[in-house]
């Protein structure tokens, strides 16, 4: 920065015509660590002896034997060690004592900072480029390298403060980041950010001025975040919206940023910061500060005495430092946390603590509200005391933050990316507007009596369908027959079943939903089968289940009555209509298929030939269930706006999944044969 002013520092039209031939300012190999490879054919190769051979690393430049001292800057379990990480110049403004206190601590823990291109507002690359071959897309805002264009100047490479620009040897071209930018445009999140296991990549639309990207990169340091803050804008602002339509920025874009969880994260709730914004390229990525290290601290101690206590042939560890997890306040462990404020400050906030401070005071604020509700060792008062001296409110702190913050879902991650929320957007409006024959969350209680039809059945359940067909003829006719097509189906005319009746509804029940069933209520199984997301499908459910007071009994979260219910007491729309979209309506839908005649013969020629039997069934009744799932089915349909359910060509199949699983237990097993 020279005065109002921002140049760059190793780049530029006048040092790149000097340095075009020869740039003094590009990184070496030593800065990106040699690269290596292990000599993987000594492990096949080596003749026999006593030894057991091993695979030495050896440089990839040499060719030669060489000692791993640490690895690229993206191999993160190698970059802390003392070669590099004692020099890292985040370190500057700490003691001595605390940054052995790191030292010793990075043993126990790993500060994870993941990092792709900023794809910068001011980005430095663009600017260095001699060729013009950098750009920074209009409609999304991605930096792209046109291969035609680069002439492998490589300034890009030197004028990137984050070095995510880097020369491509074989191609003779300069690449980057794209922010998978074919995904996107196909509606998809970029693959990092899909494949993240631990879930903390977010992506969504931010709108921000542009004419103030000048003005914000000169700014005074001290002013840099706040600024760069200022300038996103909010995106339910009339008038940010009428701008942003005047400047031909679509509906679906605008729509995309009101739902966008950068923008939760960022403005709404004030949890990210930027990587080094001192660097003036004002990044697009934003950090959320490491919480886990900041609820214990390190401290100097004596363990002499402890230690003389202790049996003489007990393990004694000759340190002098204790860490500990007790305090009196609630925010006592922050200003001596194992990641300091100034190293954190130094990464995100141009050397604020305060900023730093603020973010990991709210983050802390809802682990302590969580620990009450859960764990119930945290007072109440102590809880509020905690949101209240955060800025938050119980509300904030039961339900957005904790799923945005913890294990969220895949469309919380992206949902800004897919730029498909006009229909989601118009279910919300019309839920609030609460209006005759327009769906409100008041009106899904309804799904509490559906869900009486699926429990296994009792003596009760002729009165049961009788009162649910009434409730449901005014507003859904088409259910209605078809609860009634089931009621008439049962082998009673009257209000209760006699213990005959009953052992026979029984039966046919066991005979659809269990024992060589025709399909199953296992929601999850029917959707995923036996795949992980079903697991993951399970926890969620479980957590939602608990938090709406609902007991799940004998049965798995995902059992068609529970999640029933569940929908009956659901308070986010959004999240009720994103499950009945992706999880019930083809569950149910797929339920109805498995009764297809086709589908009952193979499956049934599969449990004769596994079980050698096959379990009568009423020829009668036996297949009466497919009535009340179709009930169900026109209910969603209704309530949720739904069309008709297009089987996808590859997806789980009760019927496949039925004869793979018959297979494990009888090597003599045909396998399945899919019917229609």
């Amino acid at each position: 920065k020279d005065g109002d002013k921002v140049y760059l520092k190793g780049a530029g039209r006048p040092k790149s015509l000097t340095n075009i031939f020869h740039n003094p300012n590009m990184p070496t190999i030593d800065d990106y660590y040699e690269p290596f490879t292990y000599k993987y054919l000594d492990l096949i190769e080596s003749p026999a002896g006593d030894d057991q051979p091993t695979a030495r690393p050896i440089s990839m430049i040499t060719g030669e034997p060489m000692d791993i001292k640490m690895g690229p800057n993206w191999d993160d379990d190698l970059s802390g060690s003392p070669d590099y990480a004692r020099n890292d110049p985040n370190l500057k403004k700490l003691s001595p004592a605390e940054q052995e206190a790191m030292f010793q601590l990075e043993r126990m823990a790993f500060f994870y900072l993941p990092r792709i291109c900023n794809h910068c507002l001011n980005p430095a690359c663009v600017a260095a480029c001699p060729s013009g071959a950098i750009y920074k897309r209009g409609e999304d805002g991605v930096v792209l390298i046109n291969q035609n264009v680069c002439r492998a100047w490589r300034m890009c490479v030197t004028a990137c403060p984050y070095k995510k620009t880097y020369y491509n040897w074989s191609t003779g071209k300069s690449e980057k980041c794209i922010l998978c930018y074919p995904r996107i445009e196909a509606g998809h999140a970029p693959a990092c950010m899909h494949s993240c296991v631990g879930r903390i990549r977010y992506l969504g639309v931010l709108l921000y001025d542009a004419d103030q990207i000048e003005n914000v990169a000169s700014s005074d340091e001290q002013s840099l975040v706040d600024q760069q803050m200022d300038m996103i804008l909010d995106p339910f602002d009339p008038e940010v919206i009428a701008a942003a339509k005047a400047n031909g920025i679509a509906d679906s874009t605008i729509d995309a940023a009101q739902y966008s969880p950068t923008y939760k994260f960022v403005k709404t709730w004030g949890l990210a910061l930027p990587l080094h914004p001192e660097f003036r390229t004002l990044p697009m990525l934003f950090y959320v500060p490491p919480l886990l290290p900041v609820m214990a601290s390190v401290r100097d101690a004596d363990h002499t005495a402890q230690n003389e206590k202790l049996n003489p042939i007990a393990k004694q560890w000759p340190d002098n430092w204790l860490y500990d997890t007790s305090t009196e306040e609630i925010f006592g462990t922050i200003d001596q946390a194992r990641f300091p404020l100034e190293y954190m400050a130094s990464l995100f906030s141009a050397g604020d603590t305060s900023k730093v401070k603020e973010r990991i005071m709210k983050l802390m604020a809802v682990r302590i509200y969580r620990r009450h509700k859960t764990v119930g060792d945290i007072s109440e008062e102590k809880s509020n005391e905690a949101l209240s001296t955060a800025g938050l409110t119980p509300e904030l702190a039961g339900r957005s933050l904790r799923h945005s913050c913890g294990a969220s879902r895949t469309s919380d991650r992206d949902d800004g990316v897919h730029w498909r929320c006009e229909r989601k957007h118009r279910l919300w409006v019309q839920g609030q507007v609460g209006a005759a024959g327009i769906l409100t969350m008041s009106t899904l209680t309804h799904y509490q009596q559906l869900a009486a039809v699926f429990d296994y059945p009792d003596a009760d359940l002729p009165t049961q369908l009788r009162e649910l067909c009434e409730s449901l003829q005014s507003r859904y006719p088409e259910a209605a027959s078809r609860l009634e097509f089931f009621a008439k189906a049962l082998p009673s005319s009257g209000e209760r079943l006699s213990d005959v009746e009953l052992d026979e509804i029984r039966e046919i029940f066991t005979r659809s939903f269990d024992v060589q069933a025709i399909t199953t209520l296992s929601v999850g199984y029917i959707v995923f089968g036996d795949d992980y997301k079903r697991a993951e499908l399970l926890v969620n459910l479980n957590r939602e289940q608990r938090d709406a007071g609902l007991d799940c009994g004998n049965e798995l979260s995902d059992h068609l009555p529970n999640v029933l219910r569940l929908v009956a007491k659901w308070q986010d729309r959004d999240l009720v209509v994103e499950f009945v979209e992706e999880i019930l309506h083809p569950a149910i839908a797929n339920m109805v298929h498995e009764f297809g005649a086709n589908r009952i013969l193979e499956r049934n020629r599969l449990y004769r030939k596994h079980y050698k039997t096959l379990i009568a069934s009423s020829e009668e009744r036996g297949t009466m269930y497919i009535d009340a799932l179709q009930g169900l089915l026109a209910v969603l349909r209704q309530d949720f706006d739904l069309g008709e359910y297009v089987r996808p060509e590859h997806k789980n199949d009760f019927l496949q999944s039925l004869g793979r699983e018959m297979e494990i237990e009888d090597e003599n097993a045909i396998p399945a044969q899919a019917g229609e």
